[in-house]
């Protein structure tokens, strides 16, 4: 929605590699999402960190049933941005899931919850960050699919 690059790679990141297509950011672990099928991950933009809580960032289009998973950099990021306002309003579920743990500026590493949610095929409108830190991570698990074993 920014207008700034995203791209959907068809897996999951090897640990290495870049967390975002504008800054050299690494996964240093990459948590249960290196261990989940059907896994592909949403490269986006680090600069879209400014986007208020209020405004949809991303849109995802999906033509089949998808479990979304926001990887968030810490629990400040969840608690003191309004994040946590629209996961509830939006009916997002922490989810029990090890999420990753990644490089970046200013505090070196970043971890943080995850929280999921399901969707049949169709729009998803992700919204803001609002967080200086970067924005979260996104990991959608693909269902109804020949190889899905879910």
């Amino acid at each position: 929605m920014s207008g700034r690059a995203i791209e959907v790679l068809e897996a999951v990141p090897h640990m290495g590699s870049r967390c975002h297509l504008d800054r050299d950011y690494r996964f240093l672990l990459l948590g249960d999402f290196a261990r989940l099928h059907q896994m592909v991950y949403i490269a986006t933009s680090n600069e879209d960190k400014r986007i208020p809580t209020s405004d949809v960032m991303w849109m995802l289009d999906t033509t089949v049933p998808v479990t979304v998973h926001l990887n968030f950099r810490s629990e400040r990021h969840v608690l003191d941005t309004g994040v946590l306002s629209w996961i509830q309003e939006k009916g997002w579920a922490r989810s029990s899931l090890v999420g990753t743990v990644s490089t970046g500026v200013p505090d070196g590493l970043y971890w943080g919850p995850v929280y999921s949610k399901n969707f049949g095929p169709g729009s998803i409108p992700l919204m803001g960050s609002n967080c200086m830190l970067g924005t979260y991570f996104v990991f959608v698990q693909l269902h109804g699919t020949k190889d899905d074993d879910s």
